[in-house]
């Protein structure tokens, strides 16, 4: 799931992987702040989105997706990787949207958190994601027809395959590999974190953005070791 040369299924995953990365590795060496990486971030969802829709058009899930408001399984007691990108998004999401209250609220679940990378994610709250609009591209291409089979996976650790529509996380994945290679081609690093870990380096750290983007290695404490997690069966589209 994590590592950047994967098996393909669908032809345009390649494509989208190396167009992303292109523009990716563009837009962070011209990169000075952290609008700037997320510019790239929002650019990079636009386009997911825009492709998802366009295949869901042409071929849509052959049942219904269980995904809905107030499902959050996957978000507890699972391994959530995002890069650098997304991070610094997510933590300028917060600080331009929410109100003072709720990002200390925020900032208390990643601060006083447990810490564990299979903890429930910090940014969950009352059962809902608060960055949804920006999660990472990890969360929004996961997928389930059978809300039940996640909840045995995710949170009484039973074996059960997670069968989902394919397109959304073959092409969010795809994205996400452009990503990590757009930054290590700028000599960024890491390009893979744990996101709980590295959103409390962004939070605290001064300047967290700014200071990544000149070099420096402020997330190594959050690189993520490549592990298996729980992810939707691409065995349709």
């Amino acid at each position: 799931m994590n590592q950047i040369n994967q098996i393909r299924q669908f032809p345009y995953e390649d494509a989208i992987r190396d167009g992303t990365a292109r523009i990716a590795a563009q837009a962070l060496g011209e990169a000075k702040s952290v609008s700037d990486v997320s510019r790239l971030y929002d650019s990079t969802l636009q386009f997911v989105i825009q492709f998802i829709d366009d295949i869901a058009g042409k071929e849509p899930p052959p049942r219904p997706v269980a995904c809905q408001k107030g499902c959050a399984f996957c978000c507890a007691n699972i391994h959530i990787r995002a890069t650098p990108v997304e991070v610094l998004r997510i933590v300028q999401h917060v600080a331009e949207e929410f109100s003072e209250k709720r990002q200390k609220e925020v900032l208390q679940q990643v601060v006083e958190g447990d810490g564990h990378p299979t903890s429930p994610c910090p940014l969950l709250i009352g059962g809902a994601c608060s960055v949804y609009a920006v999660r990472p591209l990890t969360c929004r291409g996961f997928n389930s027809y059978n809300a039940t089979q996640c909840e045995l996976q995710i949170r009484y650790d039973v074996s059960s395959a997670i069968g989902g529509y394919a397109h959304p996380q073959k092409i969010t994945l795809a994205a996400l590999d452009g990503l990590r290679l757009g930054i290590l081609e700028q000599g960024l690093a890491p390009d893979l974190l744990e996101l709980r870990l590295a959103l409390k380096i962004a939070f605290i750290v001064e300047g967290a953005g700014e200071r990544w983007l000149s070099g420096e290695d402020l997330f190594q404490a959050a690189e993520a070791q490549i592990t298996d997690a729980p992810e939707t069966a691409a065995d349709n589209a």
